[in-house]
Parts: structure tokens; sequence; C-alpha cells
């Protein structure tokens, strides 16, 4: 009986040694997905924003001066520097990192693009305003495609570390700015009140 006690303590501890570092192995990675989320997941949301916008501006072709597209260039530049620290970023999984390549070569493409239709921006013969107009087009399809791998690369992302009580990153960075804005416009509308009675001059 001893022994089969024995057999079943020696088991229970070969068990408990196997699951162990399982455990700890589990939990480290979830640290480190938690770590990459809160270094990624702020500047991705101001990227996917201002990705956005330009698929908005490329897409009013009746409003496309040399001026703006100069502009969506040097945007475009911008964006692929904020890019950068995030493709950057320690612990990430291959699969992350390489969605966020994905959204290096696109935007990259766009940028090209859009420097090809800079050139031809002032063009007046038919075949270079067709060129042009298709340059944009290029430009935009690669905006699009780009959000779309960064919307991918976030999803691998666990949803509680993308959420801050189950809203979005940027709804509620939304949200709050709008409602900090309010009420500062309050405060001073206030302000100026108090002022004006004469009240609160001496303050």
């Amino acid at each position: 009986m001893a022994a089969t006690w024995g057999l079943v303590v020696v088991t229970a501890l070969l068990v408990i040694a196997t699951i162990v570092p399982f455990v700890g192995d589990l939990l480290k990675r979830r640290s480190e997905r938690a770590i990459v989320a809160s270094r990624t997941v702020p500047d991705m949301n101001i990227l996917r924003s201002r990705l956005e916008g330009a698929v908005a501006r490329l897409g009013r072709t009746d409003q496309l001066s040399r001026r703006t597209l100069e502009q969506q260039e040097r945007l475009c530049d911008d964006e692929l520097r904020m890019l950068a620290p995030i493709i950057e970023v320690r612990d990430a999984s291959l699969k992350f990192t390489n969605k966020l390549f994905l959204v290096r070569h696109l935007l990259t493409f766009s940028g090209q693009s859009l420097a090809k239709a800079v050139a031809l921006a002032e063009a007046t013969d038919i075949d270079s305003a067709r060129r042009r107009d298709a340059l944009v087009r290029d430009a935009r399809r690669g905006y699009q495609a780009a959000l779309l791998s960064l919307d991918a690369a976030e999803a691998l992302l666990p949803a509680s570390q993308r959420l801050i009580a189950g809203e979005k990153f940027w709804d509620r960075f939304a949200r709050v700015s709008d409602e900090r804005e309010n009420q500062a416009a309050a405060i001073l509308l206030q302000d100026e009140k108090i002022t004006r009675t004469g009240r609160g001059a001496s303050a």
C-alpha cells in the first residue's frame, strides 16, 4: 500500500514538474503580448486615423491640386516614420511583424505613386492627365490596403490588451478628448462671464 502511494506521489510530482514550466511559458507569452500591445496600440490607432484621412482625401479627385498631392506625399513620409518604431517593438510575433512590413511596403508604394502624380499635376494633355489620375488611384488603393493590413496586425493582439473597459483605444481617445474640450470650453466661458461682471478681476 505504501509503495502504491509512493508511486502516486512520484507521478504527481512529475506531472507538476511538467505543468509548471508550461504555465510559466504561457504567462510569459501573455505578459509579452500585453507589453507589445501597450507599446503599439496607441500609435497604431493614430496611424490608422491618418491612413483613413488619406483614403478620404485622395478620393476627392476634383480637389486634388498639385499642392494637395505634394502635401499628401509629405504626409506619407511622416506615416512611414511613424510606422518604423512600431515595427521595431521588441517581443512582437513574427506574424505581427510580417503584417507591419506589408503596411510599410504599401505605404512606400503609395508614396512613389504620389511622387509621380505630383510630376504630372499640372499637365494639360489628355494622356498625362489620365496617367496622373491612375497614379492617384494607385496611391489610394495602396493606402486602403495598408489600412487593412494594419487592422489585421492589431487583430493579432489579445482583445483584453486592445480594449479599455470594452472600448477601442481610438474610440475612447476621441470620446475623452471631446469631453475634455467641452469641459474646457465651459470653464473658459464661465471665466469670461466672471470677468465681464467684474468679479474675479483681483484673483
